[in-house]
């Protein structure tokens, strides 16, 4: 049983996932088509950026034809097959998922956020969503790129044997087949807690990739509110970072602000969590009903939004001691739901009952 997690390495879930699998003795290999600034590894790099338009289709249409005698199971990611990046609203569309079925291979996909996070579904259906924000992304959401999304989604839950996302919200717009799946981007061996040494000075982390999705003006308004009453806050605004060099940054704050208007935590959070230090996020209520009700529970997540983010930040400031107990509290929330050896055991499980079919 070999397994293809492709076409992208986005968030670094799909790599450190498949080391997990790995390490059960599964054979597992991760596959982009081109290189990212962030800097995720990879066992197989297309490097289609290097080539013409032309160039990019020859060449992934040797590797799918050579990855169909090589794999048995393929394990896509952001929501994209073989035939989505380049062909993204054409008649090709995801034009491999019959071939894929009629040879016989078996298909999961995890969806991530905006492979098919939807904005007239946002806007209709949410009080705080990032597309009720003027200009969010500057257009890149509209009617079209929705009916693409959504016509891939129903796609894929016509061809594919499993689908998870990554983001609760996902689950409202995606096949009912569909589960939740926690984030399985760190490796616990290399993220430890760490605790900060005595300082007055207290900094918190904010690490957008997208500033419009993640509502980074409210939390760069409020920080600096929050300066005006106590000169020791600090914001560590962390972008354009390759990922190999954030881990260090990361260690010197003392709590982090993910994103307030997804409704849910991103990969940010997690690594966070696992070094010990609390995150404020807003988490939308209404999608905690696809997540296990213990992990409900056991969330340690700050819940704030663009309307309270200054109250919650100055409540933290002033109640220190707070932040070490939640981040303990997180630590041990990462280790019993995002341990990506836990979550490869359950793609093994999956895996082994698709093969099995």
């Amino acid at each position: 049983m070999r397994i293809l997690h492709c076409p992208t390495g986005v968030g670094g879930n799909a790599w450190t996932l498949s080391r997990a699998e790995r390490k059960l003795g599964l054979d597992s290999e991760v596959m982009v088509y081109q290189s990212s600034w962030i800097g995720y590894p990879a066992d197989i790099n297309l490097h289609l950026e290097k080539y013409s338009k032309a160039g990019r289709a020859l060449k992934m249409l040797c590797f799918f034809l050579k990855a169909l005698t090589q794999y048995d199971i393929f394990h896509f990611n952001w929501g994209s097959s073989f035939v989505t990046s380049w062909h993204y609203l054409s008649f090709l569309d995801l034009a491999d998922l019959p071939i894929l079925r009629w040879l016989g291979k078996k298909m999961v996909v995890t969806y991530q956020g905006s492979d098919v996070r939807q904005k007239s579904f946002c806007a209709n259906n949410f009080a705080i969503s990032p597309f009720a924000e003027p200009n969010c992304c500057g257009g890149v959401y509209n009617s079209k790129t929705d009916a693409v999304r959504k016509k891939r989604a129903e796609k894929f839950g016509r061809y594919a044997d499993k689908i998870f996302a990554l983001n609760p919200d996902l689950l409202h717009v995606l096949p009912p087949q569909a589960e939740f799946l926690p984030y399985a981007n760190v490796n616990l061996e290399e993220w430890q807690p760490v605790r900060k040494g005595e300082s007055t000075k207290l900094v918190i982390l904010h690490s957008p990739t997208k500033r419009g999705l993640k509502g980074t003006k409210y939390i760069i308004e409020a920080v600096e509110r929050l300066r005006d009453k106590y000169k020791h806050v600090e914001l560590m605004l962390v972008e354009n970072i390759p990922h190999s060099k954030v881990q260090e940054l990361y260690r010197q704050a003392d709590l982090a602000v993910d994103q307030l208007l997804i409704g849910w935590y991103g990969g940010l959070a997690v690594e966070v969590m696992a070094l010990g230090k609390p995150v404020v996020c807003y988490i939308r209520e209404e999608d905690l009903k696809f997540i296990p009700p213990r992990m409900k529970k056991d969330l340690p997540i700050i819940n704030a939004n663009p309307d309270n983010i200054f109250e919650v930040l100055k409540g933290l400031v002033e109640d220190r001691e707070k932040l070490n107990l939640i981040g303990e509290q997180s630590r041990a929330y990462v280790e019993r739901y995002h341990d990506p050896m836990r979550i490869a055991e359950r793609m093994k499980e999956v895996y082994e009952s698709l093969c099995t079919k």
